[in-house]
């Protein structure tokens, strides 16, 4: 960040970079008008894969790559 090792910032004639702290400002507005219909369409079918993964287990992440890998297998 300061383009020197963390231990080579007290040697004397270093100059340092501080940056100031980050902030975000959001604007939400709603003044702007969406032209809009509903129109009637036919049903569809939707399907899909799932599982329960339990976050305060040893290994969620594990869990979530085990699901992947059998849900999507790669090989034959």
């Amino acid at each position: 960040m300061h383009g020197l090792m963390p231990m080579s910032a007290r040697d004397k004639g270093v100059t340092l970079k501080a940056y100031p702290r980050l902030s975000f400002h959001i604007s939400i507005r709603g003044d702007v008008e969406i032209n809009y219909k509903i129109e009637e369409k036919p049903a569809f079918e939707m399907f899909g894969v799932s599982t329960l993964v339990n976050a305060d287990g040893e290994n969620p992440f594990i869990e979530y790559l085990n699901f992947g890998r059998s849900a999507f297998p790669t090989e034959p």
